[in-house]
């Protein structure tokens, strides 16, 4: 365990320390069960080789046929969402192929799913973003 403050991750089933963007990470996977995400549908904080870099991703969904649904990057409060942090993502996401990315701090979010080969930002509210993760 950890020293210092830790929090449960019900994905990775062990206590991790309580940084502040694991806690946004922690409420991300949080509102995800709560929506009816299998934990068995979820990884966290995987390695991932892009070129001849390893990289960890914070949350991928994965639909039934277990192919990757969504990639989500997790930023501490206070961090923007701005164009470093969405090329983040989507550099990611060039190794997994997810048809959805969501990137948050915790306070704001802001989702995409392809379409035609192009990235199209989706309504920007979770009910939406819930949809289109059930057709992926």
């Amino acid at each position: 365990m950890a020293a210092g403050p830790c929090l449960w991750d019900p994905v990775r089933r062990k206590w991790v320390a309580a940084t502040p963007e694991e806690e946004v990470r922690q409420r991300l996977i949080a509102w995800l069960l709560s929506a009816g995400v299998s934990p068995a549908h979820m990884a966290v904080e995987r390695a991932l080789n892009y070129g001849r870099q390893t990289r960890r991703f914070d949350v991928v969904v994965f639909s039934a046929r277990g192919l990757p649904a969504l990639l989500c990057e997790c930023k501490e409060p206070g961090i923007s969402l701005n164009m470093h942090t969405w090329f983040q993502a989507i550099t990611y996401n060039a190794v997994l192929q997810a048809p959805l990315v969501l990137v948050t701090n915790g306070t704001h979010s802001l989702w995409a799913h392809t379409f035609n080969g192009k990235w199209e930002m989706g309504a920007q509210d979770a009910g939406t973003l819930l949809a289109a993760l059930q057709q992926a």
